[in-house]
């Protein structure tokens, strides 16, 4: 029987072995995946996963990507079976309509309150209104006492702003002492509460009833049974979420209007959190891997040089040295260099004194002065640690280039030492050399027995490539964004258009961006908190509760949670877009200018056919003013570092931004201050040079005195 030429072709390969692809080929194949898993397609993810192992089985760079590839395999594993939850399934208020595009809900609750939250007698429901909506209580029986039912509506996320309608008490009379209570609304804000309208108490105790609070956007309306008692007008817009007040068990209650598509997305959001950790637990890889990806060859682990991490101090340190360890420790920077600089021979080795002098003078900003200290240590101590010194030196001064090199020599010179892996894997990572980075780590793996130390990196560096792994993801692309989420593509695109318009505004009143950059920035927006936080946990090591959103200069990518209110989103947008659009325009800027400009921008709006940022911030002022007596002078806070800014944040942040609108609005020659700034930034040397050369010849004092000056005509 003749066989078809194709036949026999398929016979002929079937019978010859598997070719060995080498490690680029592998490379590729993964990329390939995460191409896949990009785009959602979690089968044919998980065929090329298993393809990948077929064709390098055994083989070392696979196993050396163990991690990586484990979670690469449980991710496309749990995905392509993860589902959509209906709403029903969320919550347990009964759903009697919801439609996920246009945000109309309507929800009854009967008994079973849980999806209300809150403590007592209040609760709050989780829905946050983006149109006009209603609540409706029924009861078999008004209150008999001198209580009244109240409705909360319009609540902002700190519950310091918030309206209030209560249907009040009508004449009764318990003896001879006569009980009423008005029908009103009224505002509360920052614990001060404005009658906005009130009536009499349609009310009738002990009675059947139905109360009805109906918002809009322009006014309030107050319904018994079915008849409108009471209608103000408001000037606010700001719709929020709303809540009940009411010690009665047996209340039928009824939330209708449009919601903000995060009420249903972030339930959604925690549903696949709470089902991964499920996974999680019940996932075990080396019973569907194969056994060889989980062996290592043997290897002895390179040991680092030494186990000290302070240069010089295996001979150990005076107790006078050990005070100055300890300032450096709780904070004191100042008062532990001072301390250092007295020490002689007999309390620390030159080298080791050196050593905490450029660290303490690194912290304090003086980056020149640092790099003096350094050169002093290199003439007689290139050890590993010193050389990352010099390398966190060099960054602080622009120079990039030769702090890498300095990194890469400490790695050469003690390829044990796990910390100049993470300093060098960093280091490549910003400079966007990820092929580079990628292949440090497996060296320190296959060639020096570091399989565990540096599993973390290898983890990091897959999440450099793909980004988090929704489910469902969607994205849109502009000429200098690329937005994926798992929410929709109507929201990829309005993220595109708002950072498009802050691209253009911020490149014509800060400059353009340093070099050529083809690539597009990486943006990444979680449909809730869940999500968001696993995967900063996942990069960072820990969570970071309190946070919409942040940049991370070694990742590139800009991450944002959806928040409840839209606004609030677009506003975290616009400040994170700041910081990742900053990271290519200057290497080092002050942690106040850097924040206070995002701050500054974040409320920014569009006029005459672009955004302009600066609105006055009525809620950084009243901060400032409330601990004005606890504030670092401005030249303190110029000059600060860091660790002082986010210790403080709530303040420091209301500083930063009062100070850049100060710069930016306060005069010209404030605003020539800022331009100064601003170009010596963007020049090679270091923060402190850029600051002393903008605020050359200031006087201090009189600078602090029109800084006050200036927000007092803001107020």
């Amino acid at each position: 029987m003749k066989l078809p030429v194709r036949a026999v072709s398929a016979l002929l390969l079937a019978a010859l072995p598997l070719v060995a692809q080498d490690e680029a080929a592998f490379d590729a194949g993964i990329e390939d995946v995460h191409a896949q898993m990009a785009k959602g397609r979690w089968d044919q993810a998980l065929a090329g996963l298993d393809a990948l192992l077929e064709q390098h089985a055994g083989k070392v760079y696979v196993q050396a990507q163990q991690d990586a590839f484990v979670h690469d395999y449980e991710t496309c594993c749990f995905n392509k079976d993860a589902g959509r939850p209906a709403l029903q399934e969320l919550i347990t208020g009964k759903v009697v309509t919801f439609n996920e595009r246009s945000g109309k809900l309507k929800l009854h609750y009967s008994i079973d309150f849980r999806d209300w939250q809150g403590e007592g007698d209040v609760i709050v429901h989780p829905a946050t209104f983006a149109g006009p909506y209603s609540m409706t209580i029924e009861g078999p029986s008004y209150y008999e006492d001198s209580k009244t039912q109240g409705m909360f509506f319009d609540l902002s996320p700190s519950a310091e702003d918030y309206w209030y309608a209560d249907f009040g008490l009508a004449p009764s009379s318990q003896g001879r002492v006569v009980t009423s209570a008005p029908c009103r609304v009224s505002r509360l804000s920052s614990a001060r509460e404005y009658a906005i309208g009130r009536d009499k108490s349609p009310v009738k105790p002990g009675k059947k009833f139905q109360l009805t609070v109906k918002v809009a956007e322009k006014q309030v309306e107050l319904i018994y049974n079915r008849k409108r008692v009471l209608r103000v007008k408001r000037d606010e817009t700001a719709l929020g979420q709303l809540g009940l007040w009411s010690t009665q068990k047996d209340l039928d209650v009824t939330i209708e209007g449009k919601v903000e598509p995060s009420f249903y997305q972030g339930l959604v959001d925690a549903w696949l959190a709470e089902r991964k950790q499920v996974f999680d637990k019940a996932f075990d890889a080396r019973k569907v891997l194969p056994k060889w990806l989980f062996e290592r060859p043997e290897l002895e682990r390179t040991p680092a040089n030494d186990d000290l991490w302070l240069p010089g101090s295996d001979e150990g340190v005076s107790a006078d040295a050990e005070k100055v360890l300890k300032g450096w420790a709780e904070g004191d920077l100042r008062g532990a260099l001072e301390a250092l600089r007295k020490l002689t021979d007999d309390d620390a080795r030159p080298v080791t004194r050196a050593y905490l002098e450029a660290s303490l003078l690194l912290q304090l900003g003086d980056a020149e002065a640092a790099l003096a200290s350094c050169d002093r240590i290199a003439a007689a101590d290139r050890s590993c640690l010193t050389m990352l010194l010099r390398g966190e030196v060099l960054d602080q001064l622009g120079r990039s280039d030769e702090a890498l090199t300095a990194r890469q020599q400490a790695l050469a010179d003690d390829p044990g030492r796990v910390k100049a892996y993470q300093d060098t894997v960093v280091a490549l990572l910003k400079q966007e050399r990820h092929d580079e980075a990628a292949r440090l780590v497996r060296k320190g793996k296959v060639e020096h027995g570091l399989w565990d130390e540096l599993k973390d990196l290898d983890k990091l560096l897959a999440m450099v490539e793909r980004g988090p792994l929704f489910p469902r993801a969607y994205r849109a692309t502009s000429k200098h964004y690329e937005v994926v989420s798992d929410i929709d593509r109507r929201v990829c695109a309005e993220a595109c258009q708002l950072l498009e318009q802050s691209y253009v505004s911020l490149r014509v009143r800060l400059g353009s961006l340093r070099g050529k950059h083809e690539q597009r920035f990486r943006v990444f927006l979680f449909s809730g908190e869940d999500g968001y936080q696993a995967y900063c946990k996942d990069i960072l090591g820990s969570a970071v509760p309190h946070t919409a959103g942040l940049y991370s200069p070694v990742l590139k990518q800009l991450l944002i949670w959806n928040l409840p209110k839209r606004e609030d989103m677009d506003r975290t947008i616009r400040h994170e877009g700041f910081h990742q659009f900053l990271d290519r325009v200057m290497k080092n800027p002050p942690v106040w200018l850097n924040e206070g400009t995002a701050e500054y921008w974040e409320t920014a709006r569009r006029e005459n056919g672009s955004l302009t940022g600066g609105q006055v911030r009525k809620d950084h002022i009243a901060t400032l003013i409330r601990s004005r007596n606890m504030l670092p002078s401005l030249r303190d806070f110029v000059y600060g570092g860091r660790g002082d800014f986010y210790a403080n944040a709530q303040q420091r942040y209301a500083q930063g931004w009062a100070l850049v609108h100060f710069l930016r609005e306060g005069g010209r020659d404030n605003e020539k201050r800022f331009e100064t700034l601003w170009a010596a930034l963007r020049k090679e040397g270091s923060t402190r040079s850029a600051l002393d050369e903008a605020f050359r010849g200031v006087d201090w004092q009189a600078f602090e005195e029109r800084f006050w000056q200036h927000l007092r005509g803001l107020d």
